[in-house]
């Protein structure tokens, strides 16, 4: 792929359609959206994620929670409010069908949670794989033997943790002073944006 020719569109505030061209340097950056590591900007800076037109909004602490209107607010109240009445009539006039309905839609609200809750499953399964395999590459030798005592909840808030702070944030998680996901997060000075969790 080196020295290939990508044409990248993206839609404008203004609605305008823009194209750069962009020349590929290697899989890694497509890999990561774009966000070039920093090791490689010197031969990368032609398509950062800034240059080429993507989300430049800085994430942090206070933003970084991800929403998706459509998932958590509409289809949510489409299954509940309709739970709620087949509820109240099941009260109220009782049948054995509005029994089932009841029950029908109970079922599609667990259902619903758990097909959010087994993804986020796998997703911290493959962050814990990521992380450890930075750690590798980045903490010293005391701490690399101790990767295994960090838990994949505490390993997930790591991971917004620039390299440059990584190995003292190890450390205080590995001494006790930061227990959970939260505190790590907050006690993070520079943010490593993840862009692609679900």
């Amino acid at each position: 792929m080196r020295g290939d020719k990508w044409k990248i569109y993206w839609r404008t505030e203004a609605g305008t359609t823009q194209a750069w061209n962009v020349e590929a340097w290697c899989l890694e950056c497509f890999a990561n959206n774009f966000t070039v590591p920093a090791r490689d900007r010197g031969r990368h800076n032609s398509h950062t994620t800034r240059e080429i037109g993507m989300s430049s909004s800085t994430q942090s602490f206070e933003n970084h929670a991800k929403t998706v209107p459509v998932y958590h607010f509409l289809a949510f109240g489409l299954v509940a409010v309709p739970t709620l009445y087949f509820g109240y009539t099941a009260v109220t006039r009782f049948s054995v069908g509005g029994l089932m309905m009841v029950a029908f839609s109970v079922g599609m609200i667990i259902m619903g949670l758990f097909g959010r809750v087994f993804p986020l499953g796998v997703q911290d399964r493959v962050i814990r794989l990521e992380e450890r395999l930075r750690m590798e590459r980045i903490l010293p030798d005391d701490l690399k033997g101790r990767i295994d005592e960090i838990p994949t909840t505490l390993l997930v808030g790591l991971r917004f943790a620039a390299d440059g702070e990584l190995t003292d944030l190890t450390r205080r998680v590995l001494d006790g002073s930061l227990s959970d996901r939260k505190s790590i997060k907050q006690a993070v000075k520079s943010w490593r944006p993840d862009e692609q969790r679900i």
